[in-house]
């Protein structure tokens, strides 16, 4: 008996600091509520908060890029004349060296005709000899004379545009290089002119450009001749430098950016057209930029994000683009042209039917 008087009081105590314990919590949580609210505006009532100026600087960033690997000098080659092609000599990916011979044409018509024409010299020639003769003597007029001289002359012209056209049945290499691409098989028929062959040129270490898009701020921060480094997925943990040798003067029409190229200097390594490369530049001239505090930021996603700019007693959301972070502020690249004054503080309770007071 005395042992189930003391269970039942232990029991009694503990449903006791149970329910003490239970009140204590539902007090607590009533007080954060409470605390919470409190710190809120209520419905209608005006938002107190300050306002502050963008602040204009001059700012110096490193400038990122990508682009695609080309190589300097470029070029389709083909035959002076039209005809049959008789041999394509090298494959695509193939390297070649200068003055090695690419593709040949059958040659049966070209000869023909250079043996036609030096045929035709030789009959003008003799006709030339005996109507000079002739012309001295008296026995012909001097236009007979000036005619014959005159088709001499022209068979000669012949002969030599015969034999140059000759010289051209072939494509000759006129520096070392590799096959980008084969345009046209043997036993096709070709117009003059036309490519046969599409090939980089890699004369020296120099001969690699690697083309990149970049914004109008960011062309105007870059300088001919400035000097960056490259990295390439191809090679891993590897950079080298690289030179800007060119500036286009007009933006592309489709991407509306301005297309920029970098001289890459390779060393032993053999690289490939259209290799996927990251140009970082860390000279660059000064940028002008407006910065803002980060509790004004609302909504920020990547490089996109709004403001609120006050409107009397009220605000205007106003969507900004993101240049980059600093340990104090927000580098903002557009959105607050014109712009004199921003919300710095409470926006998270604004909306564009909010009414605000501002706090001096």
């Amino acid at each position: 008996m005395k042992s189930l008087y003391l269970f039942k009081s232990a029991l009694v105590l503990l449903c006791v600091d149970a329910a003490l314990l239970m009140q204590s919590c539902t007090n607590k949580s009533t007080a954060q509520s409470t605390a919470q609210q409190n710190t809120l505006p209520a419905r209608g009532e005006a938002v107190a908060v300050r306002v502050a100026a963008p602040e204009r600087v001059s700012a110096t960033q490193a400038i990122t890029l990508t682009g695609l690997l080309a190589t300097a000098n470029d070029g389709r080659l083909g035959f002076k004349i039209g005809g049959v092609i008789q041999r394509v000599l090298v494959r695509e990916g193939e390297t070649f060296r200068k003055g090695q011979t690419l593709a040949t044409l059958n040659t049966a018509e070209i000869d023909a005709q250079t043996e036609q024409a030096r045929l035709g010299v030789e009959k003008a020639t003799r006709d030339f000899v005996r109507i000079e003769s002739l012309y001295r003597e008296k026995a012909v007029t001097q236009e007979q004379f000036q005619n014959v001289k005159t088709a001499l002359d022209v068979a000669e012209r012949s002969l030599e545009i015969a034999s140059f056209n000759r010289r051209y049945a072939r494509v000759v290499a006129e520096t070392d290089g590799f096959v980008i691409k084969k345009i046209a098989n043997e036993g096709e028929v070709i117009a003059p002119g036309a490519p046969v062959l599409a090939i980089g040129e890699t004369s020296t270490n120099a001969a690699w450009i690697l083309k990149t898009g970049v914004s109008d701020a960011e062309w105007a921060a870059l300088t001919l001749g400035q000097r960056a480094t490259v990295q390439f997925d191809a090679f891993p943990g590897a950079r080298f430098d690289a030179v800007l040798s060119r500036k286009a003067r007009a933006a592309d029409l489709a991407s509306g950016s301005f297309q920029v190229e970098w001289t890459v200097k390779f060393r032993t390594e053999r690289p490939a057209l259209g290799m996927f490369g990251n140009v970082t530049v860390q000279d660059t001239k000064p940028l002008a930029a407006v910065t803002i505090p980060y509790d004004a930021l609302i909504e920020a996603n990547g490089t996109s994000a709004f403001v609120f700019v006050p409107n009397g007693n009220r605000v205007i959301k106003k969507p900004i683009t993101i240049q980059s972070f600093n340990q104090n502020a927000v580098v903002v690249a557009s959105g607050l042209e014109g712009v004199r004054e921003i919300v710095v503080s409470n926006s998270a309770f604004l909306n564009e039917q909010s009414t605000i007071t501002v706090a001096k």
